[in-house]
């Protein structure tokens, strides 16, 4: 477990979830250096390597997040909040920003593939995490037919389905079994030609589809 935790972490970002245990994991230090030193001076001098090592250790991801995430030339008001969005979040934040010119204030959109990234979306949606399209799958490949899933989204208060057709449908994605990617990409071309989603705007692989009215 401790081995698969430390390359889980080193391989990906998740290693922010355990910042709530930093200070059990201070104090578990404090405990042991005081059990192997057996004076304040050695216990300080233990202490100040293992925060220098720290230090050393997290300096270049530090510098590298710093460049990368332009915090420098945001803070220095180089760039606006505006642009430096714009270069974090090119599939998120161009359809964010522009939303509120298709998607009336009381409008609830599905977001599908827009791979979680909501802290900046201005309507009301429904999101799958990790498996993006979980939901939005099972319904085509349940309802059978444009009616169904016209109803299903009508049920749901849905009036735009935001589709990153980047990951949607791609390839053998959504194959749990054989040939299931292809008879749902076949049931959803059918629900567009049904006039259920109609496309309002895109932005590269993004796609806004209006749900048609009841």
């Amino acid at each position: 477990v401790v081995t698969w935790s430390v390359l889980w972490a080193c391989a990906t970002q998740q290693a922010r979830f355990w910042l709530p245990a930093a200070p059990a994991a201070c104090a578990l230090t404090a405990l042991a250096t005081d059990s192997v030193a057996p004076g304040p001076r050695l216990r300080t001098a233990i202490l100040v390597v293992l925060l220098a090592g720290q230090a050393a250790w997290t300096a270049g991801p530090v510098a590298g997040l710093w460049q990368r995430q332009h915090t420098g030339a945001y803070l220095a008001g180089r760039m606006s909040r505006d642009a430096v969005l714009e270069v974090l979040l090119p599939e998120n934040w161009p359809v964010d920003r522009d939303i509120p010119r298709y998607v009336p204030e009381g409008g609830r959109v599905w977001l599908v593939w827009m791979r979680a990234m909501t802290y900046t979306f201005p309507r009301p949606y429904r999101l799958d995490c990790i498996f993006e399209a979980w939901r939005f799958e099972h319904l085509l490949d349940e309802a059978g037919g444009p009616a169904k899933v016209a109803a299903h989204l009508a049920a749901g208060g849905f009036t735009h389905v935001l589709v990153n057709h980047r990951f949607f449908l791609v390839g053998t994605n959504a194959d749990l079994e054989p040939g299931r990617t292809d008879r749902l990409r076949a049931r959803f071309e059918a629900v567009q030609k049904a006039g259920v989603l109609a496309p309002v705007a895109s932005w590269g692989p993004v796609t806004l589809y209006a749900v048609a009215a009841r």
